[in-house]
């Protein structure tokens, strides 16, 4: 009988718990749904542009809109002289932006 394959255990990270709006958890989020995928060494970076544009591009009251969030933190990185795919931004956003969209009291238009 060969070994039995390790499973990845996946975390309960519910939109509901407090503090569901925090760097850890979102990283948490993004990193059990991208599996293997998951690249630990840009969350920094993705999540530094996230946090500017979140802070300071959108602001309070603000409209937002999901076509100008991946943009922006792709030319973030860009400028930091991070590598990466705009394919690999736009889906973290994806995964950020629909676990955020669940916390209640927030709405994204």
């Amino acid at each position: 009988m060969g070994a039995t394959p390790k499973t990845k255990h996946r975390r309960l990270i519910s939109p509901k718990m407090e503090g569901a709006f925090t760097p850890e958890v979102l990283k948490m989020v993004v990193e059990d749904s991208l599996g293997s995928e998951f690249q630990p060494h840009l969350w920094e970076a993705f999540d530094d542009a996230f946090t500017d544009y979140w802070d300071k591009e959108l602001g309070i009251g603000t409209w937002f809109y999901f076509d100008q969030m991946a943009p922006f933190i792709y030319e973030k990185m860009k400028e930091k002289r991070i590598l990466v795919s705009y394919e690999y931004i736009e889906k973290m956003s994806k995964i950020v932006l629909d676990f955020i969209e669940q916390i209640p009291g927030v709405i994204l238009h």
